[in-house]
């Protein structure tokens, strides 16, 4: 799939032109700027020929990736990105959902630590392409990591994988068959 304000890959991929709502099966991952949306099963609605939000079902997971190394994500069994004016602005993670972030200091803009929390639902909004701020229940637990102590294990949550090569950059990358990155194990 290529549109300016979305890509996407998947085996296989139906629309419903009664519903607005494309539906795509088979490993589909979808990306928006530097959003990465993946899961077992995903719809794409669509208002008024423009994307109003993408929902994934089952191992779902969006990352959000910040530098080559640290990788902003969440995961949960139900995720729903929310667009408007073609930029990710709200992402809804619904049940066990998790999460890594990498706060950034506001007075030197470096990485502050990666803080991992687990939750019942989290709700994430975006300004500017950017973490905001994050809403969790009140039942969230979490720990803040210093930077220095935090392994792989820490900074990437089950399920992680970055399909980055998959990416249709232009209209005729839909024509081509690359290869698909392996998912990770929960």
């Amino acid at each position: 799939i290529y549109r300016d304000d979305m890509q996407g890959v998947c085996d296989f991929v139906a629309y419903l032109e009664k519903d607005s709502k494309a539906k795509l099966y088979g490993e589909p991952v979808c990306w928006n700027d530097n959003n990465q949306v993946s899961a077992d099963s995903m719809y794409v609605f669509f208002r008024n020929e423009e994307i109003d939000y993408v929902q994934g079902f089952s191992s779902a997971i969006c990352i959000q990736q910040y530098d080559l190394l640290h990788y902003n994500q969440m995961s949960g069994k139900e995720i729903i990105a929310l667009v408007k004016d073609g930029d990710v602005y709200r992402v809804d993670v619904n049940g066990n959902a998790e999460t890594v972030f990498f706060p950034v200091d506001e007075a030197d803009h470096t990485l502050s630590g990666c803080n991992r929390t687990q939750s019942s639902f989290v709700k994430v909004y975006l300004e500017n392409r950017q973490v905001h701020h994050v809403l969790f229940t009140t039942a969230t637990t979490g720990t803040m990591y210093p930077l220095t102590q935090a392994g792989d294990e820490v900074m990437h949550l089950g399920g992680f994988f970055w399909a980055e090569d998959e990416r249709p950059r232009v209209p005729a990358d839909v024509l081509l068959t690359v290869p698909r990155t392996k998912r990770a194990d929960d």
